[in-house]
Order: structure tokens, then sequence, then C-alpha cells
């Protein structure tokens, strides 16, 4: 490869690390994060003589794991962050020593069939045609009833949350308001229907000093049981760890908010793409696979 030819943002491949991703370059050297080396982000970037370089040009110049990398250079020097990190090999790795296959017996029980039946259940009583009246112009009582219900079929939110979502749900008109932007997420996505459930959820009332409600569990749980095929949930410490595990910049913001949560599909549906092998089918897998790497003693020990 020529000097002209590495220029940062450039996809490249070498015959030992694989692919990686030109991150700064001078006159005479070139720093290369590559994705698959093992250690901590400053293990992954290697500084590499512009003379004496053996690389190539990868056939394809994206690749989700070096797209979205996290800030590396400050002021014209390489400065890596000082985090956990592991690669994706690694981390499926520690996810089958505790459940081989996401058909396995045990991985269904803990993780997959209550999360599954939620998902049953939300989209028999807000996604048919039923529940479609209902949000539209059913009797308030009915809905808010129907909303409590769904929210109390998993763990996922906390218990704050859940007392949260109890409290503002007695506004009728602004519950209304939220399970109208619900359905108007999962219809359509994108942006402007996230940023509508987002602005929804901000009119549910919340008492001064009591548990917030707009939360990113709050603002995604429903959507996810709705259609785990295109939505995600958010819960912020599991999700930012691996996020910075897997040196992906999330753009994390603890106001929802449209950037971060496009981040973490991406995120998310480039895990499933990784995880099918072992039978991995919808976004239920990879917020369970999250949740288990996330939740390993080493995980929650590393110094951040």
């Amino acid at each position: 490869m020529t000097e002209r030819g590495m220029s940062v943002g450039l996809l490249v491949s070498h015959k030992t690390w694989g692919l990686g991703r030109v991150i700064h370059s001078d006159s005479e050297y070139v720093w290369i994060y590559f994705k698959d080396i093992e250690g901590r982000p400053k293990d992954a970037v290697k500084k590499l003589k512009r003379s004496v370089a053996v690389l190539t040009t990868a056939a394809r110049q994206s690749d989700s794991a070096l797209d979205n990398l996290p800030p590396m250079v400050r002021d014209g020097r390489v400065e890596p962050p000082d985090t956990l990190r592991i690669t994706e090999r690694q981390a499926v790795d520690m996810f089958v020593q505790q459940y081989p296959r996401f058909d396995h017996p045990k991985y269904l029980e803990r993780e997959r069939d209550y999360k599954w039946e939620a998902h049953r259940q939300v989209a028999e009583e807000l996604l048919s045609v039923r529940g479609r009246r209902l949000v539209a112009d059913g009797p308030p009582d009915a809905l808010v009833s129907t909303l409590k219900r769904l929210i109390h079929r998993t763990n996922l939110l906390a218990t704050q949350e859940l007392m949260a979502l109890n409290d503002a749900f007695e506004d009728q008109r602004a519950a209304r308001e939220f399970a109208q932007a619900i359905l108007k997420l999962v219809d359509e996505g994108g942006e402007q229907a996230f940023s509508g459930l987002v602005e929804a959820t901000d009119r549910l009332p919340a008492d001064a000093g009591r548990a917030r409600v707009l939360t990113w569990p709050i603002v995604t749980i429903l959507p996810f049981l709705a259609k785990p095929d295109c939505h995600m949930f958010l819960k912020p410490k599991q999700t930012q760890r691996i996020a910075e595990a897997f040196s992906f910049d999330l753009l994390y913001s603890s106001h929802p908010k449209w950037a971060t949560y496009d981040r973490l599909l991406t995120l998310s549906n480039r895990l499933l793409e990784r995880l099918r092998p072992i039978g991995a089918r919808d976004l239920i897998d990879v917020q369970s696979f999250m949740w288990v790497v996330a939740g390993l003693p080493f995980m929650k020990q590393a110094k951040r």
C-alpha cells in the first residue's frame, strides 16, 4: 500500500492482526485499531512505520465493529481509553460457558420464555385490532389497567420505575398519549416516532422527589416487548458496560435521544448476526446475551 493510501478512516487488513481502521497518521507512522486483537484498547492499536507496513485495503470499507469506535485521538495524540475491552469472540465464549445455545433448556427457562410470553401478551393486548381500538378511544380505565399489567410482565424495570409508572398512569389522558406513541414507534420506527415517544413519556406526571418517569428502561420496554425483531431495551449500566467493552461509541446520554437509540440498534443487530450460529432469533436473545455477559464478575469489577 502506498503512503498516500493510508488515510484516516481507511479499513485495512493485516495478515496477522486481521481487519483494522486507520485512526491516525503522520509523515512517518500510521496508527491502526485492529478489532480482533485481545486486550485493552491500547493493545489493539498498533503503530506501524509507513515504509514497512504490510497492509492491504479492505474490500469493504464498512464494518460495524470499526465504524463506531470511541474517540482515540486528542490534540494530535493517540490516546486510547484505558478501559476493559473484550472481543466479540471472547464474549461469545463467556456466554456459552453458561448457556451452550439459545435453545438450551436452562437458557429458555431463565432468560427467554418469560420475555417471549410478555411479547405475546403485548402483541395481543396492544397490537391487535382490539388493542388498537383500546389505545385509540377505548375506556380509559381499561387502557390504564392494561398498561399496568403489561409493564409488570417482566422483571426488566426497577421497582422504582414500576411505582413511578403506576402513579403516572393515574393521568389517563397522558397514559393514552403514551400508548399511542408506543404504537407509532412500533409501526413506523425512525427518529420522529422515537422522539414522539420520549415527549409522551416526559408528559407523564411525576411528583417532585419521587422516581423519574423519563428513563431509558421506561421508554424502551414496551416497544421492545411489542416488536423484539426491531426494537431493543436499554438498561443504562448494562448497556454502557457492554458498549465500552466492545469499544463501541454509544453516544450515550442519560436523557433518551435518538442518536443513542440508533447506535444501540446498530450494536444489537450486529450482535444478533454474530449470535445466529448458536441459535439467536431476535433482540430478546441479544438483550439476554448482553445481560449475562455484563453481569459476569470480572465485568462488574473492572475499573472504569
